[in-house]
């Protein structure tokens, strides 16, 4: 689901993707689009929102209409989680599962905190958030963090500077979204989908390099990050 005006260019640029335009403002999303999306989202399993979404008013204001209308399993990663900043109790009104995926700085706008604030007690602001939201929220990071309202955390140690080029973070939420629609939780959802991001991410920089990989060189490689098969080198 993408403003109309960008429709054409991503049907010739993503052979495999179907695309649907929506209504736009100034060539962004825009509140009319919401009754087509949950129309669009009766047919799958999850939705993913956020990516490319935009900083405008209007966007801002159609992802949180969306959160809100959307009956199935959502992801809010980017735009869709600066667009709740300060606005997470909202989520709790979701009956469906939730996810959120912030990096640091994301994250701080929820909270209102700083950045520092966040690297600080990253354990700490990611339940904080989780509670107040009702959501699963995976806080990005060389140690990512899945935490529940309550309960579990779930800790992917390491990584690989490949994951901190532009779009890899996109790649993630893509993967968790996948998951969730086969209806796995979202706990198991978020922590498998972290663990394959890290595994294909360490595949591509041994491959490439961890200069050389862009995120498409990750998406080749998530069906092996999936493998339950032990990394080359690894013990």
């Amino acid at each position: 689901a993408v403003p109309s005006p960008a429709q054409t260019v991503l049907e010739l640029r993503l052979l495999e993707a179907m695309t649907r335009g929506l209504p736009d403002e100034d060539g962004s999303h825009t509140p009319a689009g919401v009754e087509e999306l949950v129309s669009m989202a009766e047919r799958a399993g999850s939705v993913v929102l956020g990516p490319g979404v935009g900083r405008s008013e209007a966007a801002s204001a159609f992802a949180r209409e969306a959160a809100q209308a959307l009956e199935v399993s959502l992801l809010i990663d980017a735009d869709g989680l600066n667009a709740h900043a300060g606005q997470l109790e909202a989520l709790r009104r979701r009956r469906a599962p939730t996810v959120l995926t912030p990096h640091a700085a994301e994250l701080a706008r929820l909270l209102d905190r700083t950045p520092d604030e966040v690297g600080h007690h990253r354990l700490a602001c990611a339940r904080e958030a989780a509670r107040r939201s009702g959501a699963i929220v995976l806080l990005k990071g060389h140690d990512t963090l899945v935490v529940a309202p309550e309960g579990p955390v779930a800790v992917s140690p390491g990584g690989t500077p490949a994951l901190a080029t532009a779009g890899t973070g996109d790649v993630l939420s893509g993967l968790i979204g996948a998951l969730l629609a086969k209806g796995m939780d979202a706990f198991e959802a978020a922590a498998l989908g972290t663990v394959a991001h890290v595994r294909a991410g360490l595949l591509a920089a041994e491959r490439l390099g961890a200069d050389h990989v862009i995120a498409g060189d990750l998406i080749d490689l998530l069906p092996a990050g999936l493998s339950t098969r032990p990394l080359c080198g690894s013990r």
